[in-house]
């Protein structure tokens, strides 16, 4: 009985220690983005940034000249896919190293510009980056 006992609150300590935070970590992913259907329009230029909410897409699109929300130019070449860094964080427990929390961020905002000077601006969901990171936008 009293191996049992011993054995019962061993286990219980390490359930207890393995839900507790053992690694918080913080970190990006690559999105492979893939523009389709420019409508017969050259694309010229492309920004792109990951935001966490819409509501800060809402801020980016209201102050679109403020200097910490600024979208990031990407190397265009027509028919490419780029790539953007996408932000991570987690925790991890503190026993057995599985994850007990995930964040990313959810949106991607893509500004398209076209040789005649046209420019339209697209708001895109993000897959988990732990199950994808390719994402296939249409242009309209």
């Amino acid at each position: 009985m009293r191996h049992l006992m011993a054995f019962i609150a061993f286990a219980a300590v390490g359930l207890c220690l393995d839900s507790c935070a053992g690694a918080i970590w913080d970190g990006a992913f690559p999105l492979q983005v893939d523009l389709v259907g420019s409508g017969g329009h050259s694309i010229v230029a492309v920004a792109a940034r990951s935001f966490a909410s819409k509501d800060e897409i809402e801020h980016e699109l209201a102050h679109p000249d403020c200097p910490e929300s600024r979208l990031e130019e990407i190397r265009w070449g027509a028919d490419q896919s780029f790539e953007v860094r996408v932000r991570c964080s987690g925790t991890k427990s503190m026993m057995s190293r599985r994850e007990l929390s995930y964040f990313q961020h959810r949106f991607l905002l893509v500004r398209v510009e076209y040789a005649d000077g046209a420019r339209r601006v697209l708001s895109l969901a993000i897959p988990d980056g732990r199950v994808t990171r390719h994402l296939t936008a249409q242009i309209r």
